[in-house]
């Protein structure tokens, strides 16, 4: 039956490799903003904040309350997208291993 149409081959019909996307890459990517994040948030508060005054007047004590506040959701969300970003490396780690080719 393998001649009844041009498009079907008589021979052995080969498997094509597997093309993987670029996952691994991106999780990778995507930790390094993370990381730069993290660190942008910290050496922001150390140039912004950094050794707080003994006896600041109420409008220094808000400035500085303000420049903490930002240092510290940058710092957050640069560690929450670094800590997303190693589960992400993981789990295309896992499955490729999980799904590599025996041959």
């Amino acid at each position: 039956m393998a001649g009844d149409t041009p498009y079907h081959s008589s021979g052995t019909t080969d498997v094509l490799p597997v093309r993987r996307g670029p996952w691994l890459f991106r999780s990778m990517l995507m930790g390094a903003i993370g990381f730069a994040l993290l660190f942008g948030g910290f050496v922001y508060g150390v140039v912004m904040v950094g050794v707080p005054y003994q006896d600041p007047t109420p409008e220094m004590a808000q400035r500085e309350a303000f420049h903490t506040g930002v240092s510290a959701w940058g710092m957050a969300i640069g560690g929450f997208i670094l800590l997303l970003s190693v589960a992400a490396i993981i789990a295309v780690t896992v499955f490729r291993l999980a799904t590599r080719s025996k041959t």
